[in-house]
């Protein structure tokens, strides 16, 4: 017994470092960033006053390009740290502990979506827009006034290193927005999980308890076994607009709700399987 009580000691060390290393590195993004805007603020009154040289709009551009690079990099290290604990400390103190879901341990890290879904597409969509303003936008504007006032004094050599400093913080922004979409996306469901979540889905009423109802859901679970897929809330919330005329709140309430509730039951299974409790698991 004390051997457990030293290893979830060592587990929950680990958790508590990883966590102050993300903290450490999103506080770092956030003063970079925090520098970037003191640096817009500073080239405006040059603008107004009528003082921007090539010198400043170079610096603007390099800086920028330091920033992207510097968030990009940072923001794929916490993603790796945010993995070290989902999914390798919580689901060894699931073990520990017996539970039968790793998402019943430390949420902000194994099941973030559940927390403030009504909220998740207006922070990505804010997220999104800030960073297409701030890294692309202005700086665009802040050039293109630039070289209003000032392209036929610059030299060739000048005029080519700022469009060409540009062009790399858009084309940044740019793959840095598409790894995003595309980090989120699900592992493709095999068709016939997918078949089973439909005929759920578009059952008499799939939001309740009824028998029959039930029925559909735990054929859509057992398909999931079956194939070893997992239930993801944004899959369901596809095949829910699809299928049914709700509004997009509903849509999302349900979908995460019904995500979770597939995952703890999977969870479940897998747990009585490692204990070997139940052996239908295998056979499927």
């Amino acid at each position: 017994m004390q051997h457990i009580d030293k290893y979830i000691d060592c587990l929950n060390s680990d958790f508590q470092q990883i966590k102050q290393e993300i903290s450490r590195r999103s506080n770092l993004q956030k003063a970079v960033l925090t520098g970037y805007i003191a640096l817009l603020s500073y080239i405006f009154t040059r603008i107004i006053d009528m003082k921007m040289n090539w010198q400043i709009e170079i610096a603007m551009l390099i800086y920028l390009l330091l920033v992207q690079l510097y968030n990009y990099r940072e923001s794929l290290e916490i993603q790796r740290l945010g993995k070290i604990i989902s999914e390798k400390i919580a689901p060894a103190l699931k073990e520990i502990i017996g539970l039968a879901c790793v998402n019943q341990i430390y949420h902000s890290q194994t099941s973030p979506e559940s927390i403030e879904y009504s909220t998740k597409k207006t922070r990505r969509f804010l997220s999104k827009t800030f960073n297409w303003i701030f890294l692309a936008f202005i700086p665009l504007v802040i050039t293109s006034l630039y070289f209003f006032d000032n392209s036929f004094k610059d030299c060739k050599l000048t005029i080519i290193i700022i469009l060409l400093l540009l062009i790399s913080n858009i084309g940044i922004t740019s793959f840095s927005e598409y790894h995003k979409s595309k980090t989120k996306k699900i592992k493709k469901m095999e068709s016939k999980t997918k078949e089973a979540l439909t005929y759920w889905i578009t059952g008499a009423a799939p939001e309740s308890a009824h028998p029959s109802d039930m029925r559909r859901f735990y054929d859509a679970i057992f398909a999931c076994l079956a194939s070893g897929d997992r239930v993801d809330s944004e899959e369901l919330s596809k095949i829910i607009k699809e299928n049914l005329k709700w509004n997009e709140e509903k849509v999302e309430e349900f979908a995460i709700e019904k995500a979770i509730l597939a995952d703890h039951i999977l969870g479940f299974v897998e747990y009585l399987k490692s204990q070997k409790r139940i052996n239908v698991y295998n056979q499927i």
